[in-house]
């Protein structure tokens, strides 16, 4: 059964995640693109799906991240990548951002996606520091 991540989302497409005393630690998530068939994922020989946690000392929005990773990751027309979630939280304390993003890797060539995959964890930490 494949089960659509939407449907895990209230109405605003947005999700809270809780510390242990129950205070909203994850505030800001986001689906892009809106995932309309998810069936059409199993047209393609590989699909993985990875996610990556960095800081910025600057506020980055979600299409600055997608434009950076479409450069970073170097995609092309058969091997691509869809941002499934997208969060992040700002500690005042420390002036910084901690941000989560969860990918899934998509496309026919393996060789390809691992690059791409080894670009997320490898690169986007440090572009962002």
């Amino acid at each position: 059964m494949i089960v659509d991540p939407r449907s895990l989302l209230p109405d605003d497409n947005c999700f809270w995640l809780y510390n242990v005393n129950q205070e909203q630690i994850w505030n800001d998530s986001k689906v892009f693109p809106p995932i309309t068939d998810i069936q059409q994922l199993e047209s393609y020989s590989f699909i993985f799906s990875r996610f990556v946690r960095f800081e910025s000392n600057s506020p980055l929005s979600f299409d600055d991240m997608h434009k950076v990773l479409q450069k970073i990751l170097n995609v092309n027309d058969t091997n691509n990548f869809i941002i499934y979630t997208y969060a992040n939280y700002t500690v005042l304390e420390k002036e910084k951002t901690i941000y989560r993003v969860f990918v899934i890797f998509y496309g026919n060539c393996k060789n390809k996606i691992d690059d791409m995959m080894d670009s997320l964890a490898s690169k986007v930490p440090n572009y962002f520091s």
